[in-house]
């Protein structure tokens, strides 16, 4: 028994030198920014309001390389809207009556399955800035849209319902963070992000279904990223 202390710290060594070797990491992340929506019925002047994302992901990375992959697993929650004006009435000999004024707000929840790579920039492993970028799909799970028109300046809100809705879009993303280590295997990362379906609704193309009017043409979510990653 005189011997226990020496192979307790053995067997912690080991599984300390395992860890550091590991290609795997499991971390946790979240986004705060902003959101815009394109529409096909929308005049020029957007909205921008508040977008946040959080989640799971894990890495894999071989030893040395300064390239690495994830898989994430998010929630997100995005909102957006766009104001407008009635078209004016016009009678001859008459003048021109202007149309009221109006505005859209719109609300989506979303799973998201990001899958992404990292390309390390600097030379240090435990440190530096990376480019990470790649494809997302987005399942949405909850839709909220609400139109207010304002007659006389009395306000009337009501909700828009469809049928049409598109459940699934495919996103790009991009990110240029760094990432620091906080010791034991632990890693910190702060990442401005950008994701965006700017090629528009290429599932609707594909499947050859075209959206409702509450579903946008292209998303914008930009914001910044906070982490931390463990290797197991």
């Amino acid at each position: 028994m005189k011997h226990f202390p020496f192979y307790v710290l053995m067997l912690l060594m080991a599984l300390s030198l395992q860890a550091q070797e590991s290609p795997w990491r499991l971390g946790a992340s979240g986004l705060l920014g902003k959101s815009k929506f394109t529409f096909t019925d929308a005049p020029s002047e957007y909205t921008n309001q508040l977008a946040f994302q959080s989640g799971l992901y894990g890495q894999y990375a071989r030893p040395k390389s300064r390239v690495a992959f994830r898989l994430g697993l998010a929630y997100s929650h995005t909102k957006g809207g766009y104001n407008g004006t009635s078209p004016s009435f016009d009678f001859p000999g008459l003048p021109s009556i202007p149309g009221d004024p109006y505005k859209a707000n719109f609300e989506y929840s979303h799973i998201l399955l990001p899958m992404e790579m990292l390309v390390d920039l600097g030379k240090d492993p435990e440190k530096g800035f990376y480019v990470l970028f790649g494809p997302a799909l987005q399942f949405q799970i909850k839709r909220r849209a609400e139109r207010t028109e304002y007659f006389n300046g009395v306000p009337l809100t009501r909700e828009i319902s469809e049928s049409a809705d598109r459940k699934l879009d495919l996103l790009g993303e991009f990110g240029l963070g760094y990432t620091f280590s906080l010791g034991s295997g632990y890693h910190a990362f702060v990442q401005p992000m950008l994701s965006t379906n700017i090629s528009g609704n290429i599932l609707d193309f594909i499947s050859q279904e075209k959206g409702g009017t509450t579903d946008p043409i292209t998303s914008y979510v930009y914001g910044i990223a906070l982490g931390v990653s463990h290797r197991l």
